[in-house]
This record gives structure tokens, C-alpha cells and sequence, in this order.
């Protein structure tokens, strides 16, 4: 039901791209990628989801390259990206380095692979540390293209099989990035701080 009242089939695989369309998070090269491949333009439906300075740029890349499996669906709120997630099977963060600064910890990625979305991702800054290449989520070099279209050929190709990926990657989450870890993480640095300062004295 969710799938239909966006418009997408059952019969897809369905890519999302839930990122704030600004240079940096590089979603030009997730439409390259997909461009480039008959195989994906055939097997995919693309989920776009944000708004931003550079949506005038994509959606006339979308339109040159007759992207028809391509949607763009404007900025969303929490409750419809929760639907989006719910029936997507993969998730791309094709960040990039912009004046030598890269995505520290991505919110986009925490919040896909605690969805169980198998989580493409840049393989710089926060994202190389987040996810493990080949076990919770992939990698590939930034704005490389080229490679991003052969891993989500092969994940789409293949998408039975790569599903235990993302049951990984939400128990990972779980385990390092919940609420409640990071409480513990914080409780800990303050009551180190303090016993120190108590020492001290």
C-alpha cells in the first residue's frame, strides 16, 4: 500500500536518497551512476528525497538523461521518510569532500541501516568509521560513479542475499548508536572528568 500510493511498484527494487540537496552530499553522482547503467534504469525505481540549492542541477540531469525511473519527492517530513524507508531496499550517501571538510557522523546513514536498508555509502570521514565494507554496508570512493553503478548492480542483481547486510547494520546501531549507548558514552566522559578533578584536589 505504501509503494502504491507513491506511485512505485512492486516489481522494483527501490534505491532512496534522503539527503539535503547541497554539493556536498553529492546525489549528482548517485543519478550518474544510475545514468550510466541500463541494467539499474531498468530494474530500479530512485527515491529522492530533499530540498535544496541544487535540485535546479538535478532535475535537469534527470531530465537530459530521460532518468524516468527517477523520483524526485521534495523535502519530507519524519513521518513520510519513515514510509520511505519502510519500502526501500537500499540507501545511497554518496557524500563528497568540499574545501577539505567531509561528513562527520551521518544521520542519513544511522538512520537508514537502523531500518535495515542495505546502506551504500562515500568512503570518507564519519562513514568509513560507521560501516564495515561488505559486512553492515558498502563502500566506494567518493564521486566515483563508475563504481557505485557496479556495487548496486551486483546488491540489485542479488538483492536476496545482501539482506542479511542490513539485519547486521540495525544490530550495529543497536549495539554502538542508540540513544542509551550514547548516554552511557557521555555519563562515562563526566564521571571521569570529575574524578579527576577530585583527585587533583
Amino acid at each position: 500500500l505504501i509503494k502504491t500510493s507513491l506511485g512505485v511498484s512492486e516489481d522494483f527494487t527501490i534505491i532512496c536518497c534522503a539527503r539535503r540537496l547541497v554539493e556536498k552530499n553529492g546525489v549528482i553522482y548517485l543519478l550518474k551512476a544510475i545514468s550510466q547503467s541500463s541494467f539499474l534504469k531498468n530494474e530500479v525505481i530512485c527515491l529522492i528525497a530533499g530540498d535544496g540549492p541544487e535540485l535546479h542541477n538535478i532535475s535537469d540531469f534527470v531530465k537530459s538523461e530521460k532518468l524516468e525511473n527517477v523520483k524526485i519527492l521534495g523535502s519530507q517530513n519524519s513521518t513520510e521518510m519513515l514510509r520511505i524507508y519502510q519500502i526501500s531496499d537500499i540507501s545511497v550517501v554518496p557524500s563528497i569532500t568540499i574545501n577539505g571538510l567531509q561528513e562527520a557522523t551521518s544521520i542519513t546513514a544511522l538512520e537508514s541501516m537502523s531500518c535495515q536498508l542495505i546502506t551504500v555509502a562515500s568512503e570518507i570521514g564519519g562513514l568509513r568509521q560507521m560501516i564495515s565494507n561488505g559486512i553492515d554496508g558498502f563502500l566506494f570512493p567518493e564521486k566515483n560513479y563508475i563504481e557505485l553503478s557496479k556495487i548496486l548492480e551486483e546488491i540489485v542483481a542479488n538483492i536476496e542475499s545482501y539482506r542479511s547486510v542490513g539485519d547486521t547494520a540495525r544490530l550495529k546501531v543497536h549495539q554502538l548508536y542508540s540513544n542509551t549507548i550514547a548516554s552511557r558514552k557521555y555519563t562515562h566522559v563526566f564521571s571521569s572528568a570529575i574524578r579527576e578533578s577530585n583527585n587533583e584536589n
